[in-house]
């Protein structure tokens, strides 16, 4: 018997082994997500962008030498995903040599990338070191449409260039789209021409504000019914996901377990290192905006994370009785981002057009 048929290590599909790892993590308050920015540099100008060429306030972007530290002290703690994004990752001219070093840390990688920007030296990186997954948006199945989300001239050509080289290395790649006004009118043009380039596309239509506070991109944001058009489009049973609605507004229940503030996996079982070296909880919160040039990713996750898993909705909040909590997508960290702790009203009218249209669910 080969050692690859030993039955001492039993096969199971990735499906089950993620599941499996993440539940164990979960269950030990060990973040098995990590997510690291390592640039902000990004040569195109997405009208949805949450970054808006932020700056670090005068600090220095982390460079390789602290990366690969950085990367070592995630690997310790136990953290075996990990999303590398920007900005625009090959913005930065030593993005493979931090790529291959956390390759040989063993960490599942995915990438994700505005695609204009490959090059055959980074398809042939791909090829020898493979991703878990590359992720590239596109946002129209015409230049005229993508580069209304893009602005920047030529960049559909060049991101159509970079999946067709990614393609004949054979790397996994994932298509995504964030939906916008600008782009709404034409997604069915797009979900065929993603079948036609022989890729998987997947939709976003949740828009948020900037880092910075600025609330531009919801000049873009898709209204509720326009929201649940695009979702149903989606879905191969509506009636379906519906009822499951309609079953999971019933058995709401008001308590302790939902009356705390994060009810995501924020701090359990993710966290994010933005390109200057701050940790926080998620990509969005600045909650713990916790330093890495002055302490540990081991000292963030145990001494820090606890004290914010173990905050709670205020005692007035409207959120805390809302049967449609599960639903709405509201974000304490988003917001925060938007400057009122009680700027809920899109998110309810969101949840409630929902919740109309499940009630009438037989």
């Amino acid at each position: 018997m080969g050692c690859f048929s030993s039955p001492l290590i039993p096969r199971e599909g990735y499906s089950k082994f993620s599941r499996r790892v993440h539940d164990k993590f979960l269950r030990s308050r060990i973040p098995v997500n990590a997510g690291i920015e390592v640039t902000r540099k990004c040569n195109l100008h997405c009208i949805h962008c949450y970054e808006n060429g932020v700056s670090g306030n005068g600090r220095e972007e982390l460079t390789a030498l602290k990366l690969y530290d950085i990367l070592d002290q995630i690997a310790e703690l136990g953290s075996l995903w990990l999303m590398l994004t920007g900005g625009e990752v090959f913005a930065r001219e030593d993005f493979l040599d931090v790529y291959i070093y956390a390759k040989k840390k063993g960490f599942i990688i995915s990438v994700l990338t505005n695609g204009t920007l490959i090059t055959p030296e980074i398809a042939d990186t791909f090829r020898k070191w493979k991703p878990f997954t590359v992720e590239i948006p596109l946002y129209g199945a015409d230049a005229a449409t993508h580069e209304k989300v893009t602005q920047v001239e030529g960049s559909f050509n060049a991101v159509l260039a970079g999946i067709e080289l990614l393609k004949r290395k054979n790397v996994q790649l994932n298509l995504k789209t964030f939906v916008t006004k600008a782009n709404y009118a034409g997604l069915k043009q797009l979900y065929k021409f993603a079948e036609y380039l022989g890729c998987e596309l997947s939709l976003d239509c949740a828009m948020f504000p900037c880092i910075d506070r600025s609330q531009e991109p919801y000049k873009y944001r898709l209204e509720p019914e326009e929201i649940f058009e695009v979702l149903f489009d989606t879905l191969k049973n509506k009636q379906g996901y519906l009822r499951t609605v309609k079953e999971s507004i019933k058995n709401f229940s008001c308590n302790e377990e939902s009356d705390y503030l994060y009810n995501c996996y924020a701090g359990k079982g993710i966290f994010f290192i933005d390109a200057f070296g701050y940790l926080d909880i998620c990509i969005f919160s600045k909650t713990l905006h916790y330093d890495l040039l002055k302490g540990t990713v081991k000292e963030a996750a145990e001494k820090y994370f606890p004290l914010i898993w173990k905050k709670k909705l205020g005692s007035d909040s409207r959120c805390r009785p809302c049967s449609m909590r599960n639903f709405c997508n509201y974000c304490p960290a988003i917001a925060d981002l938007e400057g009122d702790k009680l700027n809920l009203d899109y998110y309810c009218q969101t949840a409630n057009f929902l919740k109309d249209l499940a009630e009438k669910v037989v």
